[in-house]
């Protein structure tokens, strides 16, 4: 059937059949798709609906995925993928645990979220990107050495990459807005990193820092949102005016001796 009104499907596959082909290159007004296969599944040839604009693949093996030119959206989480095609539509692309892709990311892209691998398994960054995402992924000191930052960088996250005290070497984008550096092992080293002046929110959480302001972890003025939980803190200094969320859940500190600018 053609379902002609049809313009978002789910579709999960529970069990392994014979033909290995998908085919849905008949479905044209299907504009969003959810496929999810089972682990080990064996997908051949993938056909997918000409005018899609969302895709999200979970699990299964695809050899090769060519895309349409209509994608904006493609999410892939543990799927094996040896190869892929991306369209200079793709504004989102994020994939969870694919290792052995072998791919160029598109220059227009926007959002990159990237987690669950090896530090030499990350592509070549592009540029443009406004939101880039490694969490998870095993960067550590000496994969840190070899990113490069986007200059049009507004939220990036590092979370869980163990990159410990390596994240004052960090060169951050003057535009950075939003910067997650949490569950990294970051010590009163990595804590002298420099932050752009324009900085909204920092979470930190889950590091082994012991003091705020001064020398250590200096905070921009613009900060609005402040997670500092699971660190060693026993004092803060010179928190920011404007600052509006501020979480220091398991630390050393005694939250009566906290100093609040007037605002």
């Amino acid at each position: 059937a053609n379902f002609p009104k049809l313009k978002d499907l789910q579709w999960e596959i529970v069990r392994h059949w014979a033909d290995p082909e998908i085919d849905m290159g008949h479905l044209k007004g299907l504009e969003k798709l959810l496929l999810s296969m089972l682990q080990f599944h064996i997908v051949n040839k993938l056909i997918l609906p000409p005018n899609i604009k969302k895709l999200t693949i979970n699990r299964g093996v695809i050899p090769e995925l060519v895309l349409p030119a209509s994608l904006v959206s493609l999410r892939i989480y543990e799927t094996q993928i040896h190869e892929v095609r991306f369209q200079q539509s793709l504004k989102i692309l994020e994939m969870d645990q694919c290792n052995g892709v072998n791919m160029i990311i598109p220059e227009g892209l926007e959002r990159f979220i990237y987690s669950g691998m090896d530090h030499y398994q990350i592509p070549v960054i592009p540029h443009g990107l406004l939101y880039l995402g490694l969490p998870y992924t095993k960067i550590g000191p000496i994969g840190l050495r070899h990113i490069r930052l986007p200059s049009t960088l507004t939220h990036l996250d590092l979370s869980n990459t163990t990159i410990g005290d390596a994240a004052m070497g960090l060169i951050l984008p003057k535009g950075l807005t939003h910067l997650n550096l949490s569950h990294n092992g970051i010590g009163a080293e990595g804590a002298k990193i420099v932050l752009p002046l324009g900085m909204l929110h920092l979470d930190f959480r889950n590091n082994n820092i012991g003091n705020v302001g001064e020398k250590n972890l200096q905070l921009p003025a613009t900060l609005t949102t402040l997670i500092l939980d699971s660190n060693l803190i026993s004092s803060v200094k010179d928190l920011p005016a404007g600052l509006t969320a501020l979480s220091l859940d398991d630390n050393a500190i005694d939250i009566g001796e906290l100093k609040f600018p007037d605002s």
